[in-house]
């Protein structure tokens, strides 16, 4: 996910597949905080940040109660 695209768009790829109560776990680099506060606004949802366990700048987004605005 971090290299295909921003959050947003990759929210829009990933909507039509999500069972309800479903998830989306991506990782993401040093723009993580950018890309949360652009999907926020087109989507709402709840996420979970966590370090990734290779270290540096990426991180991994767990996103859950997904719905676009």
């Amino acid at each position: 996910a971090r290299a295909l695209a921003a959050l947003p768009q990759l929210l829009g790829y990933a909507a039509p597949l999500l069972k309800e109560g479903g998830r989306c776990v991506f990782l993401k680099g040093q723009m993580a905080e950018e890309e949360l506060a652009a999907a926020k606004e087109n989507w709402s949802f709840s996420f979970e940040k966590q370090q990734t366990i290779s270290g540096g700048d990426g991180v991994v987004l767990v996103l859950k109660d997904i719905a676009q605005k």
